[in-house]
């Protein structure tokens, strides 16, 4: 009966010109209203207004790239000038952020960014030789430094004041216009350590101009063996629904657009991208959704559950190609407990500007190489718990998130004046970052 209602309302206010769009996102609790009268028509579209934000944020972006080149390029090679990075002993994504871990250290220091290799790590001398074969010299001046064996004494990247190095233009600019500033710059920072060798480039780019011309929603599913023990099983149908519900919005803002019922009209096509580490997946999306387009590489996904495979100079390759042609779409749902994920939402940082709302994780929210960034919910209407695992919360109350429960539209958290852990829901609270 309450549904009939809110379609009834909605029907009432098309009719009158008045358009209110009901988003029903399978919450128990949350409804939002989005209203759109012919009132101010001198009012700029909040899509005009964020395409302006995004053009500036990129703008900054290629202000920091271009910073970024000249470090990296500079002649002088001595220890007083230079950072070695040393490596993790973890696969390809890992390294990388660890590299931006080092990165954003020495740009702190003005100091050059140089890769320490050694026999036993990751970034041993044959190892990092395969993943040149993918991406750019981090320098391209100064060669990379053999580590001796007591690799105890290398300092390690230190991330508390890595701030420091941007020009004050950016920084004032950034923290005005985006809503996570430190997302950003970690997404600087690693799109130029990701940037490709041209073949490789251009393979991409043949991928992209094929498949990726009209919109489409990415999805990465982790399976193999990080499941359990790094992150828990979700069904296709978790992905799948919040796939459509995009698309849905989508074709609302089509039809309006158009002059159309928002409810009968124009229809999206629906294309999803499966990137994932198990065939298996790909085979039970193409069986399970046969109304929708199904973009996948088979090869790409075999070599992922493959152990040694995926460690190998195309393993590397193949998983590249998968985070590039997620960074492409138009949205993305994927988990944060996978660096893949986490990688994916850095680049599209640079790519796009300020992509909080082109991102959904499943699980947990976003951190920088387990480290989670100053952030926090204010509270912005009360609430009172049901149950003994949410939390009683008043306007203006601070509540720091640990993770959020997507089924029920809960986030989980501390309250910063008591101490006291709990859910609570996502409606009554607005995210806020600080900006180091």
């Amino acid at each position: 009966m309450v549904r009939l209602l809110r379609v009834v309302i909605l029907l009432v206010t098309f009719q009158l010109g008045l358009y209110v769009i009901y988003h029903d996102n399978g919450s128990r609790n949350k409804v939002r209203y989005v209203r759109v009268t012919e009132d101010c028509p001198n009012t700029r579209s909040f899509d005009d207004v964020t395409a302006l934000k995004n053009a500036e944020l990129r703008r900054m972006g290629d202000i920091v790239q271009r910073l970024l080149r000249q470090i990296q390029s500079r002649e002088d090679c001595s220890d007083i000038s230079t950072y070695v990075c040393h490596p993790l002993s973890c696969g390809l994504i890992c390294n990388i952020h660890q590299l931006a871990s080092c990165m954003l250290t020495a740009m702190a220091r003005n100091l050059t960014t140089v890769v320490g290799v050694d026999h036993r790590g990751f970034f041993g001398e044959q190892s990092y030789r395969k993943l040149r074969q993918i991406i750019l010299p981090v320098s391209d001046v100064c060669p990379t430094v053999t580590l001796g064996e007591d690799l105890k004494k290398i300092e390690k990247p230190s991330f508390e004041y890595s701030m420091t190095s941007l020009p004050p233009e950016v920084t004032k600019t950034v923290n005005r216009l985006h809503s996570n500033p430190m997302t950003w710059w970690v997404g600087q920072v690693t799109s130029y350590l990701m940037t490709l060798q041209p073949d490789v480039r251009r393979e991409v780019d043949r991928s992209i101009e094929q498949d990726f011309s009209d919109v489409i929603v990415g999805i990465h599913v982790r399976r193999s063996d990080k499941v359990d023990r790094e992150s828990q099983f979700y069904d296709a149908d978790e992905y799948m629904r919040h796939v459509e519900a995009w698309y849905q919005r989508r074709d609302i803002d089509i039809r309006l657009s158009k002059g159309e019922s928002p409810i009968h009209g124009s229809r999206v096509t629906r294309k999803v991208f499966v990137a994932t580490d198990d065939v298996t997946v790909i085979d039970e999306m193409i069986h399970r959704y046969p109304h929708y387009v199904i973009l996948h590489d088979r090869e790409s996904a075999a070599m992922g559950n493959d152990k040694l495979l995926r460690h190998t100079a195309a393993g590397i390759q193949y998983v590249t190609m998968d985070i590039m042609r997620l960074v492409e779409c138009d949205y993305v749902i994927c988990t944060m407990t996978s660096n893949i994920c986490r990688l994916t939402f850095e680049l599209m940082q640079q790519r796009y500007g300020d992509v909080t709302d082109r991102l959904l994780s499943l699980d947990r929210s976003y951190n920088f190489h387990r480290r989670k960034f100053p952030a926090n919910h204010i509270v912005v209407l009360p609430h009172t718990g049901a149950t003994s695992s949410e939390l009683s919360l008043s306007v203006g109350d601070r509540v720091d998130p640990l993770h959020r429960k997507w089924k029920d539209d809960l986030w989980f958290g501390v309250k910063r004046s008591t101490g006291e852990r709990g859910y609570y829901p996502d409606h009554v609270v607005e995210y806020q970052t600080n900006f180091l």
